[in-house]
């Protein structure tokens, strides 16, 4: 269903930008560059972070831990706080 919706989007689109002054279609061009330019900042970031987590990981400097953990681990600093401001 979405990737109908989006091609649906997509078609409507370009049928705009044909008929669409050439003001319009440098606006939209310069917010698709600006979105793309984004799109590859946030990716090599999210690269190098995931690069310098598994790096951490194999030299021991980090401890991998579960859903369950981080979950327990939560519910328990909650109950801390909660006996703590009584």
């Amino acid at each position: 269903m979405a990737s109908a919706l989006k091609t649906d989007v997509r078609n409507k689109v370009k049928k705009y930008i044909d008929t669409a002054d050439d003001t319009t279609v440098k606006m939209i061009y310069a917010m698709l560059k600006v979105q793309k330019t984004q799109a590859l900042a946030v990716d090599k970031f999210e690269i190098d972070e995931i690069d310098r987590r598994i790096e951490e990981y194999e030299q021991g400097k980090v401890i991998p831990v579960t859903f369950e953990q981080i979950e327990q681990n939560i519910l328990n600093r909650f109950e801390q706080s909660k006996q703590s401001s009584k």
